[in-house]
């Protein structure tokens, strides 16, 4: 016999409808208009703006729905009969969350672990985070910290190589260190792990050594 009740499907549903329309309505605005010339831009905006409205409008619709059965309800904040929150909400770090849909039928819902980086300025690595899903409504952030200290400074442009590269202390066991590549036009941050980042090393002081610069010769 189900757990839940006919207005706890329509509350998963309308929850769910909104997430998919926002970001289907997000991505096509931020893809559709890419590279285009102002003309070509206001053709398609002018051609998918009546479908726009409605798929927005198909989230709002059943969302009013449901408010003529619970008057006040709220995605983001409402319940399901048996107590439950319809969303969880946790902090990542400042500035970053992270939102969770529980399904309905709290039989649907299955234990998950989330990875990520922690947000950084280019050329730094601040570490990462884990996000644990425990049905049925608990949500546990772990965050990992670097265990070393990077910072990469733009240097002069080296064309098709190595602008600059950092290590710092580094005892962690699953942590990277970011090694800053490109020129100062185009740059980007790639993760080395421990090994990598060894062999980089080995490998950068047997080309110094076959290939010694006139600053090495006077010394």
């Amino acid at each position: 016999m189900s757990s839940f009740t006919s207005l706890d499907a329509l509350k998963y549903l309308t929850a769910f409808v909104q997430t998919q329309t926002d970001w289907a309505v997000d991505a096509i605005g931020c893809n559709a208009y890419s590279d285009l010339s102002r003309e070509d831009a206001d053709r398609i905006e002018n051609a998918i703006s009546d479908p726009i409205d409605t798929i927005e409008h198909l989230a709002k619709h059943m969302l009013e729905v449901v408010q003529v059965l619970e008057p006040g309800f709220d995605p983001s904040t409402g319940k399901y009969s048996d107590g439950r929150r319809v969303r969880s909400h946790v902090e990542i770090e400042y500035g970053r969350s992270f939102s969770n849909l529980w399904h309905c039928d709290p039989n649907q819902d299955s234990a998950q672990t989330l990875t990520g980086t922690l947000s950084a300025d280019p050329g730094q690595y601040r570490g990462t985070y884990e996000i644990s899903i425990i049905p049925p409504q608990s949500i546990e952030v772990t965050l990992k910290p670097a265990t070393f200290a990077f910072y990469a400074e733009p240097v002069e442009p080296i064309e098709n190589g190595v602008a600059f590269v950092g290590l710092g202390d580094f005892d962690g066991e699953n942590e990277s260190i970011a090694l800053d590549i490109g020129d100062s036009v185009e740059r980007r941050t790639v993760y080395l792990t421990a090994a990598e980042a060894g062999q980089l090393g080995r490998t950068l002081v047997e080309f110094e050594e076959q290939h010694p610069t006139d600053t090495d010769s006077d010394h």
